[in-house]
């Protein structure tokens, strides 16, 4: 019986072994499982965020997009309306050009100063003034003869 008895001291302490090592293995997996599910509610919270993040920068980029667009549309109407300005402004270049090829130039104009000069328009009588003088004579004709 001492041999019996020394083999269940052996026996029962390789199944304490074997409880020890499958608990400790137990609460290592337990460890293990309960880091994986922490690490993974942080990644689950930082998930999370991210997409808080991704929705406000999205909702921002539409506002900018909104407000970028409205502001090439102004500016659009803007460089259109320059646009018919600057075209008026063109015709009214051309105008002031094609005068300006139709005005005397020096010499003409040197030319047309002597001619008044010799003329002398000043001295011009009109018709009326003329027919003045015819009338006055004649008054005076028949003055004199009477």
């Amino acid at each position: 019986m001492s041999v019996n008895m020394d083999t269940n001291n052996i026996f029962g302490k390789k199944e304490d072994k074997k409880k020890a090592s499958a608990e400790a293995k137990n609460q290592v997996d337990n460890v293990a499982v309960s880091n994986l599910l922490r690490r993974m509610r942080i990644l689950e919270e930082r998930f999370i965020n991210l997409q808080k993040k991704s929705q406000v920068t999205e909702k921002n980029m539409i506002e900018t997009n909104k407000s970028d667009s409205t502001g090439i549309k102004e500016l659009n109407k803007d460089m259109s309306e320059v646009k018919k300005q600057i075209k008026v402004m063109n015709e009214k270049i051309d105008r002031i050009i094609t005068e300006l090829k139709n005005k005397a130039n020096q010499n003409e104009f040197l030319v047309y100063q002597k001619y008044l000069e010799l003329w002398r328009p000043v001295n011009f009588v009109s018709r009326k003034e003329v027919q003045r003088m015819i009338d006055e004579k004649n008054t005076k004709s028949l003055k004199t003869k009477k």
